[in-house]
């Protein structure tokens, strides 16, 4: 019997979503379908080829059970394409309950579905492909401009889909194109590729199977002057076509960045079939953008940006017109949330979203999303609510600001501004020490002679200073002393299940960051997951790590002399 595997982020969003037919996202291998993503079933098939990553396709209909539908072959006609085969998955009330696969003939099959989760990472080779393509056209007259930009995109996919265009897999001497494979056998597939990567350490070529490449990085090479003309141009004589009139002629550079997904089975020639077509893809989304986004003779260029939202395990494209603002662009956004049928009350796809390879992680002087690292909690049989995104660590003596023994809420402080700036939320620069001191003068807070002092803040003040500088409301817990924040693990879970911020508490004279909480309903055992401001080290993971900086902490962490105040950031809803 056929499997289905249903990644568990995309069960989550058929879970909370409308009770409306929305086609599946995925892939097809000889064990079955992966699911991966949904989007709207109203969605335009060209939309969806711009945003998907090469070897993601329709491959299925997500059914709720108030719409199950009597003619099946009417539904199929919207999931068209070179699959011989679909998934129909019946949903009631948000769960998934059975799977059917339905041929081209309307032949059904009960298929066993998996609901698992599926990591980016490991389930895919990523094969990205970053290149420049030139273009120049002529404009005559108004709006012959268009004729220009499509014929020369048409002539640069047809270079790619044809033989004129080869990729070179970088660190190595690997070239294919869609009928040859130097240096690979028949047959070859991504493990022969990866192979033939160069050792860094000893500048040779290896052919070692154990070698595995989160992401293969390639060039493109393509003959663009031959495409579109050996058919139609006589061999025997050169053509000159001169025009003594006045024209104007516009070049512009297209930067392109593709990425594709790969099973690590995969054929190499089947690799360069999905990569040439996710180039074409590209180009095409880049065509449509310089289209919407033209102002008389303004021509605006388009950015690539890759994203990962909702923790899908899919990576999503997504072209910008170059230069202009986030705030310009929320009508598009918001198509593209409601194409993906993910939710309208947080950003997904602001630039400051986007994906980061791992070339691009650690951007920057700080560590980003340290508790990833760390070791397991203690609690038994409990559950873990966790920040959800990206934050980075601040901690003491840092920037090279002396602020030991006085500034651990400042740098609390500072690693929740963090948390929403790498969501979205802003573009404002994480504020310093006196920049937070001069905020809480300005709004009377503090007198002016508190700018430039070492005097302590607490969860109040951090939770003004949000409120001044990023419009964010905080709810303030207080607890009593350190052994009652045991009870609070269930207002902690429902925290970091409906807002996933990270938690400022001041307690005493020390101050601490809350990443999450391993909490057991039943026993009532909780654990915290503390990141450390007190920390006066370097940026070394190891060390943080090794020392517990950041770790999970049990309920004697907390002065059981001490009052606390939790100040528990709120998501302001917006895209």
């Amino acid at each position: 019997m056929a499997t289905v595997v249903v990644a568990d982020s995309l069960a989550d969003l058929l879970r909370i979503g409308d009770e409306k037919l929305k086609l599946l996202l995925g892939y097809e291998s000889e064990s079955g379908f992966t699911l991966l993503a949904c989007a709207s079933l109203t969605t335009p098939t060209d939309t969806l080829k711009h945003l998907l990553p090469g070897g993601i396709a329709i491959v299925g209909i997500a059914i709720p059970e108030s719409e199950k539908p009597a003619n099946y072959a009417k539904i199929k006609q919207c999931l068209s394409n070179d699959s011989k085969q679909k998934v129909f998955l019946y949903i009631s009330k948000g769960l998934i309950e059975s799977a059917e696969l339905v041929t081209e003939d309307n032949t059904k099959t009960t298929a066993e579905f998996n609901i698992t989760h599926v990591d980016l990472l490991s389930r895919f080779v990523i094969g990205r492909c970053k290149c420049d393509v030139p273009i120049s056209f002529t404009i005559e007259k108004k709006d012959t401009w268009k004729n220009g930009v499509t014929s020369e995109i048409d002539r640069v996919v047809d270079s790619i889909m044809s033989d004129c265009t080869v990729y070179h897999l970088q660190s190595s001497q690997a070239l294919i194109n869609l009928s040859n494979c130097q240096q690979l056998p028949d047959n070859a597939t991504y493990t022969h590729l990866a192979g033939l990567i160069e050792d860094e350490d000893q500048q040779r070529v290896t052919r070692s199977k154990s070698k595995h490449k989160e992401i293969l990085m390639f060039d493109m090479y393509t003959n663009l002057n031959s495409a579109g003309y050996t058919d139609t141009i006589p061999t025997c004589s050169p053509v000159i076509n001169y025009n003594t009139e006045a024209v104007k002629t516009v070049k512009l550079v297209l930067h392109l960045d593709v990425v594709s997904l790969f099973e690590r089975e995969i054929l190499v020639s089947d690799m360069v079939v999905i990569m040439s077509e996710a180039i074409k893809n590209q180009l095409m989304a880049m065509k449509q953008c310089i289209f919407d986004n033209t102002k008389g003779n303004k021509f605006i260029l388009p950015e690539v940006y890759h994203f990962q939202p909702f923790d899908l395990p899919t990576l999503f494209n997504v072209i910008y017109p170059w230069n202009i603002l986030d705030e310009q662009l929320e009508n598009h956004r918001r198509s593209i949330h409601q194409c993906l049928c993910l939710p309208i009350d947080r950003p997904l796809f602001r630039r400051a979203n986007k994906y980061r390879f791992s070339d691009e992680r650690q951007d920057g002087s700080y560590l980003r999303n340290v508790h990833l690292n760390c070791l397991k909690s203690k609690v038994s049989e409990g559950k873990q609510y966790t920040v959800n995104g990206n934050y980075t660590y601040h901690h003491y003596m840092q920037d090279r600001f002396d602020d030991n023994k006085w500034g651990c809420a400042y740098r609390s402080l500072q690693t929740l501004v963090s948390w929403f700036k790498l969501q979205g939320y802003t573009e404002k620069n994480i504020p310093t020490h006196r920049e937070i001191q001069q905020t809480l003068v300005d709004i009377g807070d503090k007198e002016p002679n508190f700018v430039g002092s070492r005097q302590w803040i607490g969860s109040m003040e951090v939770s003004f200073v949000l409120d001044t500088l990023l419009e964010v409301q905080s709810k303030i817990l207080n607890v009593s002393s350190g052994g009652d924040l045991a009870g609070k693990g269930r207002e902690l879970a429902q925290h970091f299940l409906t807002q996933g911020t990270p938690i400022m508490i001041g307690g005493g004279v020390l101050a601490h960051t809350i990443l999450g909480i391993d909490y057991n309903e039943v026993t009532g055992d909780i654990n915290f997951l503390i990141l450390d401001p007190h920390y006066t080290g370097a940026e070394d993971l190891k060390t943080i790590i090794d020392k517990g900086w950041c770790g999970w902490k049990d309920g004697n962490f907390w002065d059981k002399n001490a009052h606390y105040n939790l100040c528990m950031p709120q998501r302001p809803i917006v895209i």
